[in-house]
């Protein structure tokens, strides 16, 4: 780091800063309640990780960083006693390292050559203060010389130094005047102690300010508090919770990404045959033109007297005429249709069940399916029957717990069964002498 040059912070900072000072300053007039978390300089690295009304802070990647503020000039005059008068100014630098420069890495860049411009590991937050003098007789000479009369006074200053036990306190202010769904809150405060001989009182308040840069900026000195604002990213509230759910997070997780894949609904259609709508087009075009000759039709009778009458003559003509003989051939052709329906009856059912298959059947069609290896279901009906470890896996012979698919086993051929769906425990259908007819012919097709 270079002493000689002061960097400024950037400008988006100090409008920050701005903004906070006066938002500071028109909320002290409103009703706050303030929320404080309390801990120990020496326990910082572990409590770092707290609940605020309702918000979750994470400071643990703060704990051990190292910060340098530079302060410009901040006097300057010159010292007129005649020959060799001087020009002197004066700067100042804080390194602010949360837990102490021993929970650092870093070399701390405000320890020269000379041992006595450093604070010790148990400071928090150093002040170093700079004055530099410069003799008028030095200008115009050599740089050699001019560097050789360059007169520095280094004085490095511990104004928080961890005291083993000393608090360190977390303050948030909530606006109680603020009616919205999530109240105002002031940022995130640190107070840091200076230690015991400052007896604990506070020495350093930071304000956590919830940024995207990460930068630390001096506000000013009062009172013998040095005020920070630091702007960091984990100044932001990681989670809130309010009106009983968790809302988002305003540092949000790189990489991480919850969202789930629409699911495709139509998955497999691709996969089925099109559907034939020829038929049904054929039955929509004969009812549109039934529908549009009955209309003819009825709209010539309406607006016709004498198609209504010429059509009501013949009509009951033709009734008249044709009701002697319906009544006839139905005489004669009773006893036909009756021995027909008698014959073409038994043949039917006959003839059915060739193409027809068994409960037993669909049973071990069931079976085979559920034996698949994505399939996470298990057959209990005919259970007993299927060994999946035999070459043959399905035998008949092995019925212990069977359910008949027939509504009833009274509507079945043959001797009625008792024992309507067997269970381990009860004698199964072949072991009670049944299976010679009736339901029988399910354990043998």
């Amino acid at each position: 780091m270079d002493l000689a040059s002061p960097s400024m912070p950037p400008p988006s900072i100090l409008f920050a800063s701005l903004l906070l000072i006066s938002h500071l300053t028109a909320r002290g007039q409103a009703r706050a309640v303030t929320l404080t978390h309390t801990t120990t300089d020496s326990d910082m690295h572990r409590s770092c990780a707290f609940e605020l009304n309702g918000s979750q802070y994470d400071l643990c990647s703060l704990v051990g960083s190292r910060r340098v503020v530079e302060v410009p000039s901040v006097d300057a005059d010159k010292d007129n006693r005649g020959e060799g008068s001087r020009l002197s100014a004066s700067r100042r630098l804080y390194e602010v390292t949360l837990g102490g420069p021993g929970l650092s890495d870093d070399r701390s860049v405000m320890t020269p050559n000379r041992e006595d411009t450093a604070c010790d590991d148990e400071t928090w937050v150093c002040m170093l203060d700079m004055t530099y003098a410069r003799s008028e007789t030095a200008i115009g000479v050599s740089e050699t010389e001019s560097r050789s009369r360059l007169f520095r006074e280094l004085r490095p200053i511990s104004i928080a130094k961890i005291a083993h036990g000393a608090k360190v306190k977390f303050t948030l202010d909530v606006d109680k005047d603020d009616e919205g769904p999530v109240p105002r809150t002031s940022p995130l405060r640190l107070f840091i102690g200076g230690g015991r001989d400052a007896n604990d009182r506070p020495q350093v308040k930071i304000d956590l300010l919830c940024h995207e840069a990460d930068e630390v900026t001096f506000l000013g000195e009062e009172r013998g508090v040095h005020s920070f604002i630091w702007a960091t990213p984990h100044g932001c509230p990681i989670r809130s919770r309010r009106d009983g759910h968790w809302k988002a997070a305003m540092m949000d997780e790189e990489g991480d990404d919850t969202t789930k894949p629409p699911s495709d609904e139509n998955e497999g259609d691709g996969d089925l045959l099109p559907s034939n709508n020829r038929r049904s087009r054929r039955w929509i075009a004969a009812i549109i033109v039934i529908s549009v000759l009955s209309a003819a039709c009825g709209s010539i009778l309406y607006s016709s007297e004498r198609a209504r009458r010429f059509t009501a003559e013949h009509v009951a003509s033709a009734a008249h005429a044709l009701t002697p003989l319906l009544s006839m051939a139905a005489i004669k052709l009773r006893p036909v249709a009756h021995l027909v329906s008698t014959v073409t009856t038994k043949s039917i059912s006959r003839l059915g069940t060739r193409f027809r298959v068994g409960d037993s059947q669909l049973v071990q069609w069931a079976e085979e399916d559920m034996a698949l290896d994505d399939s996470e279901d298990t057959m209990v009906n005919g259970g007993g029957a299927y060994d999946p470890y035999e070459l043959d896996r399905w035998r008949g012979d092995g019925l212990d717990e069977y359910i008949p698919l027939t509504i009833s086993p009274k509507y079945g051929r043959g001797r009625r069964a008792r024992s309507y769906g067997s269970t381990p425990d009860v004698e199964t259908f072949a072991e009670r002498g049944l299976a010679s007819g009736g339901i029988g012919r399910f354990f043998h097709k």
